[in-house]
């Protein structure tokens, strides 16, 4: 009996394995810490750039989820090679209640068998997960980018559109100024004046306005960024930074490298997996036994070998294999889904970005200019008398609207570039 302790105790401790307790329980290699997960984002943000937000957007939670993701996956894959552990066996059987030390005494382990190679179909399928994960990644890392970008491009344009408001304020108050020494001079009326100040009190208003916009604008840049208790201070950058229109044929060839559809098609790869490994599993496991017997009676050492397997009577994994059939179907579904919608946005998207251009373009050259020389012509007339501030305001207020149109356009030339550009470059 002594002896069939010690041999059990023996099995036992050959199946854990040295050096499993060395590493931490729950970090696995090449996993972070979740509290290292990420580097602190700076409190408060004086002047960011787009390279800048953009490489701060890589940081975002939703990103380090998914890495999370396929490291679990990998996880999964390694679990997945291993064979099952071996059981150690220690019973007594045919022990009379008057001498149970005539019994038969029986030590040994049992080990099952997995055939049909559904170890390696399991390993490969969670292996087509993490390879899935990480284009899901990539994908939602152009996604997130894309809206950063955007969302940049609102807070530039508000900040540029800070600027203009803040000029018509000061060209306000120069009226003011001028309509006052034209009344000292004798020149000028008192209701010319009135006029004058109520124009720069609107504008003064409008000015407000917008620099609220603008601070919600960072609010939401930080937002976008994953930073939501960061503050940003200010965006710098030019609006009217130029921009090359590509060809939609070249495009539209870039969507079968698009991460999105990489990642549906992977999903197919997955399932067709899936497929394989409840065509393994029909086949049954088998259990191998070898045992050490000592009879009690006797004091006779003997062996027992034993081998049994399932019958796949009632059992044939035949729901599972219909499950990943239909499955395979879905994926493939949508992946044409997928293929579809990217065709889509990226058309809107190229010509949204044609007409935003040619908005841009014609203002910047043709309405612009125009608009200043008139205005200049007025001022001058103005200042020597020959027209009325009633002349004045309406071309003051043209020249306003048409430099606020032009911001416009630039921010949807921006906002539009960061839709499209994510369907033919991996930023």
């Amino acid at each position: 009996m002594k002896n069939l302790l010690a041999v059990s105790i023996l099995l036992v401790g050959c199946s854990s394995t040295p050096g499993d307790d060395a590493r931490p329980v729950g970090v696995p290699p090449g996993l972070i810490r979740p509290e290292a997960a990420a580097k602190p984002a700076p409190k408060t943000i004086p002047a960011l750039t787009l390279e800048e937000a953009l490489a701060l957007a890589d940081g975002h939670p939703e990103l380090r989820e998914l890495m999370a993701r396929a490291e679990a996956a990998k996880g999964r894959a390694d679990q997945a090679a291993l064979w099952s552990n071996p059981e150690a066996i220690l019973r007594i059987e045919s022990a009379p209640f008057n001498s149970p030390g005539d019994g038969e005494f029986v030590a040994g382990i049992s080990q099952r068998l997995a055939l049909g190679g559904r170890l390696g179909a399991a390993e490969r399928i969670e292996l087509l997960e993490a390879e899935k994960l990480g284009h899901e990644h990539a994908a939602r890392r152009l996604q997130r980018r894309s809206r950063v970008h955007a969302a940049f491009a609102v807070a530039l344009h508000l900040t540029e559109a800070e600027t203009a408001h803040a000029e018509l304020v000061s060209h306000g108050e120069a009226g003011e100024r001028l309509a006052k020494a034209r009344i000292d001079a004798g020149d000028g009326l008192p209701e010319e004046l009135a006029r004058a100040e109520l124009e720069t009190l609107k504008l003064r208003v409008e000015l407000e306005r917008v620099r609220g916009l603008r601070a919600a604008a960072m609010v939401a840049l930080a937002g976008e960024m994953g930073l939501g208790d960061s503050r940003i201070t200010a965006v710098t950058g030019n609006l009217s930074q130029a921009f090359e229109l590509p060809a939609l044929e070249a495009l539209q060839q870039a969507i079968d490298r698009h991460p999105e559809v990489l990642a549906a098609d992977g999903d197919i790869a997955v399932q067709r997996g899936k497929i394989a490994l409840a065509e393994a599993q029909r086949i049954p496991d088998l259990s191998v036994d070898l045992l050490y017997r000592r009879l009690g009676a006797t004091k006779e050492s003997a062996f027992d070998v034993g081998i049994g397997i399932a019958i796949p009577f009632t059992d044939r994994n035949q729901g599972r294999l219909r499950e990943a059939h239909a499955e395979e179907v879905a994926a493939a579904a949508r992946l044409s889904v997928t293929r579809i919608r990217l065709a889509a946005e990226l058309k809107e998207a190229h010509v949204r970005l044609t007409l935003a251009l040619a908005t841009a373009k014609r203002l910047r050259d043709e309405v612009i200019p125009r608009a200043n020389a008139i205005l200049a012509a007025y001022e001058k007339r103005y200042s020597l008398g020959d027209a009325s501030l009633s002349d004045v305001l309406p071309v003051r207020r043209d020249r306003a609207a048409l430099k606020l149109a032009q911001l416009d356009a630039l921010r949807d030339v921006m906002t539009e570039w960061s839709k499209m550009a994510p369907a033919f470059a991996n930023r």
